[in-house]
């Protein structure tokens, strides 16, 4: 129990300072923090080599790639941390990057027999052959990358984790600075982007490529059926809800683009991905820390899932208060001072995407809390829920201007993250809380 004389607040952070979550959460954010850093730091610079026509041409064939990608692995990367087998989860790794190779293959078949209205349709542009090529490695390399750091999660290598995000933002940057120089526009930042996410593989293996073959030696394919059924919960729920997910968070950009102009998409894209991602690494850091936290207790200590929940929930919200507060108090101010004079637009977007990020932000121990528990039927539900939005965003972008389109989005995205921790929280209170106060520590 607490002690009389210490009050909630206090209690939660001393158990914070010793807390392993804390830690590895730390471990993780610390080359977040140095990667969004470089992002942050050369914004400016990209905000005056690039356009916002180029940004938004370029937003949406990343959001097409990015569709395909976060189903490409079938979720199996998301299994890997559960089994207590290790042979098992080496199963599950080749699974999924052999099911990333097959997906991308198939979508170079579909694009190529596609007609060139359907690609206009689709892209709002006219695409040769190679950007199809470049569409389908980029979904493999990217779902192959996410594989690996679900792999590296397992094995808690957060500090290589951590060094490969910086190393990846590097490489981003160094590229998207030379191409905007000799203004390579639309195909500069396309090889900022293959090359950034490039990185993780290829650092991965190159220092695991002697360990690896020994592992997935004498595995069959009878034994990869047998493991890829035994996990089937995965591609079957985990993966609908995760690509309706990507696809109700990326379609509004290939929608933009399509009913308003490029450059409006490109000033959404601009002030979307400055918030997402640092939100993205830091709910992928939580994320990763509170699977493998959250399996353990639910292992070890089944009755403190509830308060883990909740603390790590409340550590998180704030954590996220603050930059809440100064993106809706001085977002278009600080777009157009620091951007430019162009990109006040941004701005004024930011501070209509900062509530819903917020509650992004926050929500990561929810999710997994679906996950541990085998709910993954009831977060694909939360999932369909948020991408039924983009039904109705159609219609009403006719109807509307942008800005009231947007904050409708929004606004829904708001209540689906606070209905999906929400419920969390009153499955989890079927637990027995009698070891709740060391319920995040170790």
């Amino acid at each position: 129990m607490f002690h009389k004389n210490k009050s909630y607040p206090n209690q939660l952070l001393q158990q914070a300072k010793k807390s392993a979550f804390i830690k590895n959460v730390g471990i993780l954010l610390t080359g977040s923090f140095f990667a969004q850093l470089i992002v942050f730091l050369l914004s400016p610079i990209y905000s005056r080599l690039y356009t916002p026509d180029d940004f938004g041409k370029f937003s949406t064939i990343i959001a097409f790639v990015s569709i395909i990608a976060t189903g490409a692995n079938l979720r199996y990367c998301n299994a890997m941390m559960l089994p207590k087998e290790r042979n098992k989860a080496h199963q599950l790794f080749l699974i999924a990057v052999l099911s990333s190779g097959m997906v991308a293959f198939l979508t170079f078949l579909i694009l190529a027999i596609m007609t060139k209205d359907i690609i206009y349709r689709i892209f709002t542009m006219n695409i040769s052959w190679g950007y199809f090529a470049y569409i389908c490695i980029a979904i493999f390399v990217i779902a192959v990358g996410e594989t690996t750091s679900f792999w590296l999660a397992r094995n808690k290598q957060y500090v290589f984790m951590s060094s490969l995000k910086v190393f990846s933002s590097i490489g981003n940057a160094v590229i998207k600075l030379s191409c905007g120089f000799f203004g390579l526009a639309l195909n500069g930042l396309l090889a900022s982007q293959f090359v950034g996410v490039l990185i993780t593989p290829l650092l991965f293996f190159r220092k695991t490529a002697k360990r690896i073959p020994p592992l997935l030696k004498g595995i069959s394919w009878r034994e990869l059926s047998r493991t890829a059924k035994e996990y089937a919960n995965y591609p079957f729920f985990m993966l609908p809800q995760t690509v309706l997910s990507t696809f109700s968070n990326q379609m509004p950009f290939m929608l933009i683009a399509a009913f308003y102009s490029a450059g409006d998409a490109g000033q959404y894209f601009i002030a979307y991905s400055l918030i997402k991602l640092p939100v993205e690494m830091f709910v992928q850091s939580t994320q990763k820390v509170s699977l493998q936290k959250m399996s353990e207790i639910s292992i070890l200590r089944g009755g403190e899932l509830r308060m883990f929940l909740l603390k790590s929930t409340a550590l998180l919200a704030l954590i996220g208060s603050l930059p809440l507060l100064v993106l809706i108090l001085f977002g278009p101010y600080l777009f157009s001072t620091v951007l430019g004079n162009d990109w006040e637009p941004a701005g004024q977007f930011s501070k209509i995407l900062a509530p819903w990020f917020f509650m992004v932000l926050i929500t990561p121990p929810s999710r997994v809390y679906y996950e541990i528990k085998m709910k993954q039927r009831l977060l694909a539900f939360f999932e369909i829920f948020s991408a039924v939005r983009i039904l109705f965003f159609i219609p009403i972008v006719f109807h509307l201007e942008i800005r009231d389109a947007l904050i409708l989005n929004s606004t829904w995205g708001v209540c689906v993250e606070f209905s999906l921790f929400l419920t969390a929280l009153v499955l989890s209170k079927r637990n027995p809380l009698s070891k709740w106060p060391n319920a995040v520590n170790s």
